[in-house]
């Protein structure tokens, strides 16, 4: 990492709930890692 560029990783978990006869149920469950990488030009201000 340096003032140009930057890469994180993300640990993210999401319940799906299903409505099921007016009352909410859990479905299922997701668990990812994501990785977030940018990069800025050195030479521009945008």
């Amino acid at each position: 990492m340096n003032r140009y560029s930057e890469c994180e990783w993300v640990s993210i978990h999401v319940d799906v709930i299903k409505i099921i006869n007016g009352k909410p149920e859990l479905e299922s469950t997701v668990d990812v890692d994501v990785k977030h990488q940018m990069t800025l030009k050195a030479n521009s201000a945008h």
